[in-house]
């Protein structure tokens, strides 16, 4: 992750990432929050980031990883929002 923009990568395996498919731009994000999993099929921790025209469902192995990943990206949110601001000036 970049202050303002989250890069994500289709890959087969962890070894062969290649380059980032797309990035999602913190200052267009309207909101970042836990996805119930509690009647889904797979296993793990999920949270979700709303674009408004599109919504990104990312999972972790760990609670505590999402929490860091949420935390993380609320944080570039707001810096990127900040650095926005300070553009405008």
């Amino acid at each position: 992750m970049e202050l303002d923009t989250l890069y994500y990568y289709g890959f087969k395996d962890k070894e062969n990432l290649g380059k980032p498919k797309k990035g999602i731009k913190m200052l267009d994000c309207i909101e970042v929050f836990e996805k119930d999993m509690t009647k889904s099929s797979e296993t793990g921790f999920s949270f979700s980031i709303n674009m408004g025209e599109r919504l990104y469902h990312l999972m972790v192995e760990y609670a505590t990883d999402r929490e860091l990943w949420i935390q993380a990206t609320k944080n570039s949110i707001k810096t990127a929002r900040e650095m926005s601001r300070g553009k405008g000036n």
